[in-house]
């Protein structure tokens, strides 16, 4: 698998479309379309009917994308980030 680098700024709460995430980020289609599929604990459709990208989900998809360069499988790196989501939201409760 390639090497996918993922730049974002802190702050901020733009939302991009997934062809912006791919033209600004160079995260492949499949990639954002198989992150929306997945449809991980505390991530959503922010949009009616359009994903809407924002910033936790550039860092999603920056920690998967290392995943599949460390050789996860796709159900091995979203077993990974649903157990990660999950981590997440139980620490906030």
């Amino acid at each position: 698998m390639d090497t996918y680098i993922l730049f974002f700024v802190e702050g901020g709460g733009e939302y991009m479309t997934i062809y912006e995430a791919n033209r600004r980020h160079n995260i492949p289609l499949e990639v954002l379309q198989e992150y929306e599929k997945w449809q991980l604990p505390g991530t959503e459709n922010k949009c009616p009917g359009r994903w809407q990208y924002d910033e936790l989900d550039l860092k999603n998809l920056s920690i998967i994308t290392t995943l599949y360069d460390s050789g996860f499988s796709e159900e091995e790196a979203h077993e990974y980030m649903f157990l990660l989501r999950l981590t997440v939201m139980f620490r906030k409760a």
